[in-house]
């Protein structure tokens, strides 16, 4: 059953490091979420998945905001969801912040502050001195698998200095056996 599928667009942001073999499982469980909701695919390879923007700025945290806008201002539906993250945002409020986030902290501000960090986030609006715009937090009902690998943006999963989460499980409803899960990735 739909709720809000019509409303909704899933933009996707890769910079296509992860494991060719997984690529494939992780198209079909995306589509399968998405269940119909178009999707805006932003890619480092061209790549036929909805429609697809290819992103040539340097991989960089600020470069998956940039590229969150850039999808932002394509979707046509009230609201924007973004895959391999936490955040589902009023379209129109989004590209508001980022926009503001951009005007202030250039992309290309080498060496100063820069526009990264989540949306929605008080802390993070207040540090960049931005609008503190109202956001609400919630929980899935259905569990979210997150994989640390080197190839992430992420310079703690790199260096590999990253803390687990608290919350950990050997089996998650829905995804099964973490291990299996780590054999289709690597």
């Amino acid at each position: 059953m739909k709720t809000f599928y019509n409303d909704i667009t899933i933009i996707f942001l890769t910079l296509n490091k992860v494991p060719k073999k997984w690529v494939p499982y992780h198209r079909e469980m995306l589509e399968k979420a998405a269940d119909g909701a178009p999707i805006i695919s932003v890619s480092r390879e061209p790549m036929d998945f909805g429609t697809n923007i290819i992103q040539t700025e340097p991989a960089s945290a600020v470069n998956i905001y940039w590229q969150t806008l850039k999808a932002a201002k394509i979707a046509t539906t009230p609201y924007i969801a973004i895959a391999e993250d936490d955040l589902i945002a009023p379209r129109k409020l989004a590209v508001e912040a980022l926009e503001e986030r951009f005007n202030k902290y250039p992309i290309d501000n080498a060496g100063g502050k820069n526009a990264g960090g989540e949306l929605g986030k008080q802390w993070m609006e207040e540090r960049l001195g931005v609008t503190l715009r109202k956001s609400v937090e919630f929980y899935t009902s259905d569990p979210v698998m997150y994989f640390q690998h080197i190839e992430s943006i992420d310079p703690l999963n790199v260096n590999r200095k990253k803390r687990m989460s608290r919350i950990r499980a050997l089996e998650i409803p829905y995804w099964g056996r973490s291990e299996d899960m780590i054999k289709k990735f690597v």
